[in-house]
């Protein structure tokens, strides 16, 4: 899939015979995930994972070029460095969350991808919102034919942003080989889940920040959307306010109790929690609703046949039935088909970091 950057070229290491693939480290704006997957022929298995939460939830928006400010990983609070010494490599492949990029769609005449490139370069420098003089950006294609023009998905991100998370890295002990974009580490993560799909496929990151929607055909992701209504913290918020609870307090709320399941009779039993979740989760479908609408007429596809729930988000309890009795697909949270039972309500907050995991053998460009 894409990568918005690559980083270092890659070198022929000790462990290259291994079946294990880089660290994946998927940098949220309140949790960075590390995970490793092993590969054997074409399934993975997650071998490692941690997960690192700041004490304080940094705000990459707040103020003009606060970016590497708020991603911050050379805070020893964090002790990534500590961490490195769980994995069996050092090679390793990041993200982080849509509140750090800026994401565009072009229609360009179709050419080469040298001279597609160029084209993207100059619609980027022309439409600069951020202001920011010196970017790193990559794109794909998500329709296209010989002699029409091309639609264009397209990343950005300061320089110094995506050269600030390498440098903090290579500091911790971490050899950065790439900077994926999310929506592509998502795309990669529902194929890695059941393989390529002959439908589209809907991928939801339930972040805290923010809940990005990305619709993947045929492995590569044509259509992403960060949803209107804020993230998971925005979400659980009237919960928090009503019964005085820290986050982590809610977050368990939310995995025990949360939203109500569908009832064969129309008339279920609603808990407290459900209750104050009531108009977020109706926020949440209503802004579901009115992209799948918009992503199936933009690009003339049948309805997406499921949903993919990834991210802290997608361990509310019953959201997944929730979800699918209200717009009518199939939906789950993401797991590995190699995961055991016990592990696999965990698997989906570590989906992206495994899909980035995976980019020691997966294709690095969607072009």
């Amino acid at each position: 899939m894409s990568v918005l950057t690559t980083l270092q070229h890659r070198v022929r290491t000790p462990f290259a015979s291994t079946p294990r693939g880089w660290i994946g480290i998927d940098i949220g704006s309140r949790s960075i995930k590390f995970t490793q997957v092993e590969r054997t022929g074409d399934r993975y298995q997650i071998c490692q994972r941690w997960c690192v939460t700041r004490e304080e939830d940094p705000q990459p928006n707040s103020q003009p070029n606060s970016q590497h400010k708020a991603i911050n990983l050379a805070d020893k609070k964090l002790r990534i460095a500590e961490l490195r010494e769980l994995f069996t490599r050092s090679e390793c492949a990041a993200a982080v969350s849509m509140s750090y990029h800026s994401l565009r769609s072009l229609e360009l005449p179709a050419a080469s991808l040298d001279e597609t490139r160029d084209m993207v370069c100059e619609e980027l420098a022309a439409d600069n919102e951020s202001g920011d003089a010196d970017y790193v950006f990559d794109f794909w294609s998500t329709s296209e034919a010989a002699d029409q023009a091309a639609k264009i998905t397209a990343l950005r991100m300061p320089t110094s942003l995506a050269m600030g998370i390498a440098e903090d890295l290579t500091s911790a002990g971490y050899e950065c080989q790439v900077l994926d974009g999310l929506p592509c580490a998502l795309a990669r993560a529902v194929t890695m889940m059941s393989g390529k799909h002959t439908t589209p496929v809907v991928a939801l990151d339930l972040g805290d920040s923010e809940f990005t929607f990305v619709l993947v055909a045929n492995g590569k992701p044509i259509y992403t959307r960060v949803l209107r209504g804020g993230g998971l913290r925005t979400l659980m918020r009237p919960i928090q306010q009503a019964l005085n609870l820290s986050h982590d307090q809610a977050m368990q709320l939310l995995i025990r109790y949360a939203v109500s399941p569908p009832h064969p009779s129309g008339r279920p039993v609603v808990s407290g929690p459900a209750q104050m979740l009531e108009q977020p989760i109706a926020q949440l479908i209503n802004e579901l609703k009115r992209t799948l609408d918009y992503a199936t007429q933009q690009f003339r596809i049948s309805k997406p046949s499921e949903l993919v729930l990834l991210g802290g988000g997608a361990s509310i309890r019953h959201l997944p039935e929730c979800l699918s009795h209200q717009l009518g697909i199939a939906a789950q949270t993401w797991c590995l088909p190699t995961t055991k039972p016990h592990e696999a309500a965990d698997d989906a907050q570590f989906g992206v970091a495994a899909a980035l995991s995976a980019l020691r053998w997966e294709q690095r460009s969607c072009s």
